[in-house]
């Protein structure tokens, strides 16, 4: 996709997005070619334009057959996001909009896929009953996902916790990818009681000391970088 095409709708491996990838300031037309066409993977993307947007997505109830939903436009505080709950089947939801918004995931509990940035204003974490996959920045604690136990890969992107208590209640994770958390000190406490976990990676968290050898044990996969 070059940076002025409208937008492109492409499923090949290669794509950086399997779907409709939107520009935002093609959004209307993007949008109505979706809505016709019933194309149930969409992302918006805000290309080399620079500032924040308002966006009203109110556009999304025409659209709520959607099952995979990326914004990636830096939005402004002025932008109306009550249309997301509109999203009724949504699957696979990728929030990177560069401020903190008040999401309620009880009128999203379908999600099973999340890419998203940790906020206080984030509500109902434990409504997420399908969650399997979650890939979040900037988490102060992993208590939020305290019972989530769908949950099955996580990775944590230069989050603030120092450990990863809370974690331990999420029995089904199967991998854990830990990546730049540059306050982590602890964590074997936490990942020896999770029994089903076959995959750890930890990658730049500086302070973190652990022995390989003892979680090789009962882990598969024990990768430091």
């Amino acid at each position: 996709m070059t940076q002025e095409e409208k937008f492109k709708v492409d499923y090949s491996d290669g794509s950086p997005f399997k779907g409709i990838r939107i520009l935002y300031k093609y959004l209307e037309e993007g949008i109505e070619y979706a809505r016709k066409n019933k194309i149930e993977d969409v992302c918006i993307w805000q290309g080399m334009d620079s500032g924040k947007k308002e966006i009203n997505f109110d556009f999304l109830k025409e659209l709520s057959f959607i099952k995979t939903f990326h914004c990636l436009v830096f939005l402004s505080k002025k932008s109306n996001i009550e249309g997301l709950y509109n999203l009724i089947n949504l699957k696979d939801f990728r929030w990177a909009v560069d401020d903190d918004f008040t999401i309620d995931f009880n009128r999203l509990s379908s999600i099973e896929k999340l890419n998203i940035t940790y906020s206080k204003k984030l509500k109902n974490w434990n409504t997420l009953k399908s969650l399997k996959e979650l890939y979040v920045n900037k988490a102060d604690d992993c208590f939020f996902l305290s019972g989530i136990e769908s949950l099955k890969k996580v990775r944590f992107i230069k989050c603030k916790f120092t450990s990863l208590k809370g974690l331990e209640s999420c029995v089904n994770i199967k991998e854990i990818d830990i990546r730049f958390c540059q306050n982590l000190v602890e964590i074997t406490s936490t990942v020896t009681q999770l029994k089903k976990l076959e995959y750890l990676v930890i990658d730049s968290c500086k302070k973190l000391i652990i022995d390989e050898e003892y979680l090789k044990q009962t882990i598969n996969h024990v990768g430091v970088i």
